[in-house]
């Protein structure tokens, strides 16, 4: 199909005002015919595989965001994922990610990932190319599970 053609529609249309047809275009993004008769697009691809959208989303199911977990412990590299989990070393006060993912206007939200007598994440703090996890040390090895933000550029 090149094109979707709607005759006598009704205003509002029957999907709601300003909505007279739901479909995915031939590009496969999420489109609608207005009750003006254009195609809009909710949502596009910048060539690059990054995928935009605006409005609200809601999501029935999982979302999925490349992940990995550390081994080791102490600083790591983790490059080309969004959210892992790294273990902080017994009485350590900070770990050091290295990510091509992180920039300094990336938002970083980590917390502990098990019980720990005296171990808290205080915070996180994003430099280019690696962010910093800052915590109140901890009695035993303590695993941190994080997830990177980037802001739209």
């Amino acid at each position: 199909m090149s094109e979707v053609v709607l005759t006598n529609q009704a205003s509002p249309g029957p999907l709601g005002a300003g909505l007279s047809a739901l479909f995915f275009s031939l590009a496969g993004l999420p489109s609608y015919v207005g009750n003006d008769g254009i195609v809009y697009s909710l949502a596009g691809m910048d060539g690059n595989g990054a995928f935009s959208f605006n409005g609200s989303l809601s999501v029935g199911g999982n979302i999925n965001v490349g992940s990995n977990n550390a081994l080791v412990v102490g600083n790591v590299t983790m490059n080309g994922v969004a959210s892992g989990r790294v273990i902080v070393g017994i009485g350590s006060t900070q770990l050091t990610v290295t990510s091509n993912m992180v920039t300094t206007e990336s938002h970083v939200m980590a917390h502990a990932a098990a019980n720990d007598s005296t171990g808290r994440v205080n915070g996180t703090i994003a430099a280019n190319g690696s962010f910093t996890i800052h915590c109140t040390a901890p009695a035993a090895n303590m695993p941190v599970s994080f997830v990177i933000f980037n802001p739209k550029t």
